[in-house]
């Protein structure tokens, strides 16, 4: 009768302990990858204001039947090397006052740190110029006003009211031609 052979390499030289144990450092490792990657990408929080913003998208609303009314009407130019941003402002209505500075809002939809907010001058009759922080990327939702806080009414220097409203778009940027941005 043969004599059994009797492997005498230890355990950890041996081929099958280091597969059977391959398979749950591995399930480790991809499970402490996927905490990084979680921990270091993470969602915004939820605002805590929540209430007064449902609030605020009502008085927002008013800004954009208030902007229909007036007509009003943007074409909306960026230049992608220089930022320049060039806004041409028109409304149906004769008696509208144009302001001296308009208000620009380019909002991403899931990063807050791609959004800008910059202040438009007034250059010449019914143009507006202003510049980006840093060029613009991917779909954007634009809101342009007159206000700089967007709320439905306020009252100027003079003692008098001040009519404020709101032109609101989506779009892919860079843009390859003017933007249209009037209300619906």
């Amino acid at each position: 009768m043969p004599v059994p052979v009797i492997d005498s390499k230890p355990w950890y030289k041996q081929l099958w302990p280091w597969l059977i144990i391959s398979l749950p450092a591995s399930a480790v490792i991809a499970g402490l990858t996927t905490l990084y990657i979680a921990i270091k990408n993470q969602d915004p929080l939820v605002k805590d204001d929540w209430y007064k913003e449902g609030k605020a998208i009502n008085r927002r609303v008013e800004l954009d039947k208030v902007a229909f009314q007036l007509g009003v009407k943007a074409k909306l130019t960026i230049d992608d090397i220089t930022g320049d941003v060039l806004l041409t402002l028109s409304s149906k209505n004769q008696s509208f006052n144009y302001p001296q500075k308009l208000y620009v809002e380019f909002i991403h939809p899931t990063i807050p740190e791609r959004d800008q907010r910059i202040p438009l001058v007034n250059t010449q009759p019914h143009r507006y110029h202003g510049n980006l922080q840093k060029a613009l990327k991917g779909k954007h939702h634009i809101n342009l006003s007159n206000s700089p806080f967007l709320t439905s009414s306020a009252v100027d220097n003079n003692g008098g009211s001040t009519l404020f409203w709101r032109l609101k778009k989506t779009s892919l940027f860079p843009l390859r031609q003017p933007l249209l941005i009037e209300s619906l």
